[in-house]
């Protein structure tokens, strides 16, 4: 029989509670603790999933000698910091997305899991999709053929989460509907395009709603909740890998869209065939004629898939299908639209200038 494990949570709020809910449907797994500088909100969930310790202290937490995992699920700026404490005590750690606030301060955790050996997993859940599994077996066997464009889009029309929140203060968040949104998007396509290495970006970024206090969705909620908007509400990017394939990605908590339908979406298109996701289509020529082909695919819950396969990559020693050579890539993607977007110049990182 496979050795328990016991489980950790830093942060009480709507991520953490997903996560304890995978963590509770596997045998041989227990969620020992939890911790989050909110007490009230600590106690609820700890009393609601019935988990005996609980900490407003990380470091107090973390010195638990029976606790042999982590899931960081806290505001983008302490990812980076509990990530290497956390990979410094022994544990192993999964983090949401996204890595952090950018690709510099991501970088920091290289050292650490190498020291550490420890299994590190990035929260990337449409990987975990159903639609993206079959997918990327289909194009794992050349069903598409080559990829040389895709685009990926995540458009919101009222769905600023909390101004005044650390959603919308970059010091904490980073970026706005980018980094928080585009992320999962950008993730989703990236991957399924074989995670490609991006040398050369284009971006635009905009805060037309947010700054009016328009579009909020109250979603974000803090107790020190503020007029703080200093991140953007669109972005645009154009993104070109070394393997000439091409990029379009757009993303938005607030914009004039006509519907909301089909707002979340990617599209790739290869030399042999198309796809579309969410729902998937595949566009295949047969006999010289385009054949619509629309899978059949359950739905599936992405949580309970990536952390079933984060703990199967500690019982196993396994690597996880989402790496932080991966999550780094995706915070040079993301800095890379904002600088272009700050300076009005495409961004080459292969050369580490802009253009």
């Amino acid at each position: 029989m496979s050795k328990q494990i016991n489980v950790g949570l830093v942060g009480a709020g709507w991520l953490s509670w997903q996560h304890i809910q995978g963590y509770r449907k596997l045998d041989g797994v227990k969620v020992l603790a939890i911790c989050d500088i909110n007490e009230a909100l600590l106690n609820k969930i700890a009393d609601e999933y019935n988990i005996p310790k609980r900490f407003t202290k990380y470091t107090d937490m973390l010195a638990l000698d029976k606790l042999d995992a982590i899931s960081v699920c806290t505001p983008n700026y302490l990812h980076v910091p509990q990530t290497i404490e956390a990979l410094e005590s022994g544990k192993h750690v999964i983090c949401e997305k996204p890595l952090s606030v950018n690709a510099e301060e991501a970088e920091k955790i290289v050292k650490p899991l190498e020291k550490s050996k420890k299994v590190f997993m990035i929260a990337q859940i449409m990987r975990f999709l159903n639609e993206s599994k079959y997918l990327k077996q289909l194009i794992n066997k050349n069903e598409l053929g080559k990829i040389y464009y895709a685009k990926a889009k995540y458009l919101r029309r009222h769905g600023i989460p909390g101004i005044g929140s650390w959603f919308t203060t970059k010091k904490y968040s980073g970026g706005g509907s980018l980094i928080d949104c585009g992320v999962h998007i950008l993730d989703q396509v990236w991957w399924l395009m074989g995670c490609p290495e991006p040398v050369e970006i284009f971006g635009s970024t905009y805060a037309e709603f947010g700054p009016r206090g328009l579009r909020d969705s109250g979603f974000g909620v803090s107790r020190n909740r503020t007029a703080s908007f200093d991140v953007e509400d669109l972005a645009t990017g154009i993104i070109k890998f070394n393997n000439a394939a091409t990029l379009f990605l757009e993303v938005s908590w607030a914009l004039n869209i006509i519907n909301e339908e089909n707002s979340v979406s990617g599209s790739l298109f290869g030399t042999e065939g198309g796809a579309q996701l969410s729902p998937l289509r595949l566009v295949k020529y047969i006999d010289g004629y385009p054949n619509i082909i629309e899978p059949k695919i359950s739905q599936n819950n992405v949580f309970d898939e990536e952390i079933k396969h984060f703990i199967d990559c500690i019982r196993n020693n396994k690597e996880p299908m989402a790496t932080l050579k991966h999550a780094i890539t995706m915070m040079k993607m993301l800095d890379g639209i904002y600088k272009s977007a700050s300076t009005g110049k495409s961004v080459n990182l292969k050369e580490g200038q802009n253009k």
